[in-house]
């Protein structure tokens, strides 16, 4: 028993310190939300003041899925991230134009950070907001 618990604890110390984003749907909608994040490669520029930069930057993409109202989704950031942003859509018709999915908002968010939105509103009339984790 005390094996498992050791193990537990170890585990909440090691992914406290991991970014996510969070996303709760408050909307009469289907929401899914996408982060995407940078990787450095391995080779980098020095320069002459000593600063390091990457050659290449690769850009990585996390999906939550499809999920539908009242549920929340997390989405981990690696420890290695250089840049993340968030991209949140729903899934709406429009007369003539069919079923497709369209934005609520999209921003960047620090690499390191957890940061939580709510997602609210119509298909028409969607709204989102920043909220304290």
């Amino acid at each position: 028993m005390q094996s498992y618990l050791l193990i537990l604890i170890l585990l909440i110390i090691i992914y406290s310190t991991d970014a996510w984003i969070r996303v709760r749907n408050k909307g009469g909608y289907i929401a899914r939300f996408y982060v995407d994040y940078h990787l450095p490669n391995l080779p980098t520029q020095i320069f002459v003041s000593g600063f390091q930069m990457p050659i290449k930057l690769f850009e990585q993409t996390l999906s939550s899925g499809n999920y539908p109202v009242g549920k929340t989704r997390v989405i981990g950031v690696p420890r290695n991230a250089l840049t993340a942003r968030v991209r949140v859509e729903r899934f709406i018709f429009y007369p003539f134009f069919g079923w497709y999915w369209k934005e609520i908002f999209r921003q960047e968010v620090g690499p390191q950070d957890k940061v939580c939105y709510d997602i609210w509103g119509t298909t028409v009339h969607p709204f989102w907001t920043s909220i304290t984790c």
